[in-house]
């Protein structure tokens, strides 16, 4: 069966929605919700989501912690009261104050709380500082809420002179007494998980440090147990900075009972926290909890690149696109971490660019800023918009076994079906940073459709993105449709019969304190207008290349390899000058995307000494750029006066079935960043980044179409050796 075809389409969906397939079985708006997140392609997502209920709505989760800080917010509690209620809700949530007691985030990691905790003590009354401070010791205090009666002791191991296995790296400024830069202790009996643990610090350590992140300046204190008290407390990890023989010093606790995969992942997760300690002043950040926590989780994916241990949040972060983007609520700040995965893809893996990002926020303070003046933020941000539809063929996050295999689901999509002669509107509430798809699906009565974007289209500050992926005959379309009023669609035109149109949109404000950064906005749709015949259609030039060399000089430059590719695509409405018989394009709409990427990796020079030696060398760029251009046609044309509108398509020769669509050149369609990037040893990385005026043409080259035999259709094809050219004009 077609997907095209609406009538039996629509048959079957009321079916399954009756329960009459599948032996009669009800399906629960949670079935459903797992086939969307799940389908295995863009077809199979966009059924499941015309199987939703007509009043489904997304299921609303709040947290005690968000309870407890909108009560912070609104002036309701006192500082003190806040910092009892947030420890209890993660520590003994079973005990929480009722009016307070709500979803349980059992894996929230405490890092953070007890970070702001100490940042916030001298504000605090005596009485509570004299409660929490139990909290802020070390855990091999005795007095401290973290000691464990019987655990061996930092101390107890120093005394004892034994000691376990020696940093690797020589130079860290304060390693212990025994030369260690990790204390690992465990009962008897964990010595198997203790060498765990202690290999996966090495592992990270060494990675941090190779990539220039600071290093901690004393030894770290590392405990692996099982604490008690129930899942309240046992969490996977925590990481401390308290106060231990004399310094202040990274502690970290490893959960006992982990499995090796996720118990490596968690190390790398918490050490990342400890080189966060010495980056600066993580109290000044703002979004602290943000920075630390999604960043810590790509650091999992740094270390252990083939584990996949990270992809445990994306059914939180593929159900969360349309939050804040910098929230830290009910787990966000993890889930969160394909906005770092989407620059370290980007940066060919290598996380220099990570790096460089982070070192911003912490220089700066301010991490929305920091990050919203980066040189093409709105369009890196719009991009990643796009790269969260994640389901081929514009599936772009690509790690090992292909994932994130999540699609979004929840809140983070909505789906509306139209029927002939009707009339909507669609509220679009979108938060700094949120990112939301809209769905629309049509049923057979719908002729000509127009959603009208002017509420919607990228605003004075340019932060808005607002981006669509079309179906045609099984044929998906993509278009950046930021800058357009509005966009139509005549069903009764071949190469217009969209069967689904799915809108990306993107609040690329990602500065909440902004009082104009929610985006509130309406989205109508009307499906009452009938469609009139003309000319219309489109040239769509896709290409993909990679190999060795840099794919740009000649062929004897064969050092390292090149990945290119890109799609641009020019939708053009014709006018046809019949004393000529010649087409002038009266109006068209390009949409241009492309990344270049070239990398060479050098060999370690066997000097023998410190000299300075280049490790590797990579050149990149992305382009992103959208135009709609509009020509009138004056009264006197044809005969007269057609030259000031392009002319498209001319006859070839005398041959009245073969046309020739020339060669356009567009120009200031945006700009892009073209960056050249070396790394040095030991001297660290060269950074090279230039601005572009972004053109292109389309067709590349002049190309010939054939008119069909009734005159309604001119179509030509031909391939190059990348890629592929489409052309397609049809009278209807």
């Amino acid at each position: 069966m077609k997907r095209g075809d609406a009538m039996v389409k629509q048959l079957i969906m009321v079916l399954l929605l009756a329960g009459f397939l599948a032996g009669g079985c009800d399906r629960t708006t949670d079935d459903i919700e797992e086939d969307i997140k799940n389908a295995e392609d863009v077809g199979e997502w966009i059924d499941a989501l015309a199987a939703r209920p007509d009043n489904y709505e997304p299921p609303t989760v709040t947290s005690s912690n968000q309870l407890i800080e909108a009560d912070y917010k609104n002036g309701t509690i006192t500082l003190d009261q806040y910092y009892e209620l947030k420890l209890t809700a993660a520590l003994d949530h079973d005990n929480l104050d009722k009016e307070y007691k709500a979803t349980f985030d059992n894996a929230t990691d405490i890092t953070s709380l007890l970070r702001l905790l100490s940042n916030d003590f001298d504000r605090l009354s005596e009485e509570t500082r004299s409660k929490l401070q139990p909290y802020l010791l070390s855990f091999d205090d005795p007095q401290s809420a973290w000691y464990e009666e019987g655990h061996p002791t930092a101390e107890d191991v120093l005394q004892q002179r034994q000691a376990l296995i020696k940093g690797p790296l020589p130079d860290m400024e304060r390693p212990s007494i025994l030369g260690e830069y990790f204390l690992v202790t465990g009962q008897a009996g964990t010595e198997r998980q203790q060498e765990i643990v202690l290999g996966a610090l090495q592992d990270s350590y060494d990675t941090f440090k190779d990539l220039g992140f600071p290093e901690p300046t004393d030894w770290i204190r590392v405990r692996v147990m099982d604490r008690p008290g129930g899942n309240n407390r046992n969490y996977d990890g925590v990481e401390y900075f308290q106060e231990l023989l004399g310094r202040d010093r990274c502690h970290i606790d490893i959960k006992l009972s982990l499995a090796t995969a996720t118990m490596k992942a968690t190390t790398a997760h918490e050490l990342f926290h400890c080189f966060q300690e010495y980056m600066g002043d993580n109290f000044s950040l703002t979004s602290p909890a943000w920075v630390w926590e999604s960043t810590a989780v790509w650091a999992e994916e740094f270390v252990y690149p083939t584990a996949n241990e990270e992809h445990i949040r994306d059914a939180g972060h593929f159900s969360q696109l349309d939050w804040t983007l910098l929230s830290s609520n009910s787990l966000h700040d993890y889930n969160s971490y394909l906005f770092w995965f989407y620059y370290y893809q980007k940066n060919g893996k290598t996380g220099t660019q990570v790096k460089s990002m982070l070192g911003d926020i912490y220089e700066n303070h301010n991490t929305a800023q920091t990050l919203m003046q980066r040189p093409d933020f709105y369009n890196e941000f719009k991009e990643y918009a796009l790269w969260n539809f994640n389901q081929k063929p514009f599936k772009f996050f690509i790690d090992t076994d292909n994932e994130p295999t999540i699609r979004p689901f929840g809140s983070s999509v909505s789906h509306r079906r139209i029927t002939g002669n009707t009339q909507d509107v669609d509220s679009v509430i979108l938060p700094a940073g949120g990112i939301v798809l809209y769905v629309y699906t049509f049923g057979p009565l719908v002729d000509k459709v127009v959603f009208d974007l002017t509420e919607i289209q990228k605003d004075e500050d340019n932060h808005n993105g607002v981006q669509v992926i079309y179906e045609v005959d099984e044929r998906f379309t993509y278009e950046d449709v930021s800058y357009r009023d509005e966009l139509a669609f005549c069903r009764s035109r071949t190469s217009e019969e969209v069967s689904s149109v799915v809108f990306i949109i993107s609040n690329g404000n990602l500065d909440e304190s902004d009082n104009g950064s929610l985006l509130s906005a309406s989205l109508p749709i009307d499906a009452t207008g009938i469609c009139v015949p003309e000319w219309r259609g489109y040239v769509d030039y896709t290409w993909s290349s990679s190999g060795s060399g840099d794919g740009r000089t000649d062929d004897m430059f064969i050092l390292g390899n090149y990945e290119s590719n890109g799609h641009t695509r020019v939708e053009e409405k014709l006018f046809f000058d019949s004393y000529e018989k010649e087409f002038y394009a009266t109006e068209q709409y390009v949409t241009h995307s492309s990344h270049y990427s070239w990398m060479v990796e050098y060999a370690e020079p066997d000097t023998g000494g410190a000299g300075s030696w280049t490790a590797w060398e990579k050149k990149q760029e992305t382009k992103q750029g959208s135009t709609l251009l509009t020509y009138d046609v004056p009264d006197d044309c044809p005969e007269f006066s057609c030259t000031g509108i392009p002319k498209a398509i001319k006859p070839y020769g005398d041959n009245e079935t073969l046309y020739v669509h020339r060669t356009f050149n567009f120009r200031d369609l945006g700009t892009y960043t073209s960056k050249h990037e070396i790394m040095w040893v030991p001297q660290g990385l060269w950074l090279n980044e230039v601005e572009h005026t972004l053109n292109v043409s389309c067709p590349p080259d002049a190309m010939l179409l054939r008119m069909s035999d009734n005159g309604t259709r001119m179509y030509g094809e031909y391939s190059t050796e990348s890629g592929i050219i489409i052309a397609e004009f049809t009278y209807e």
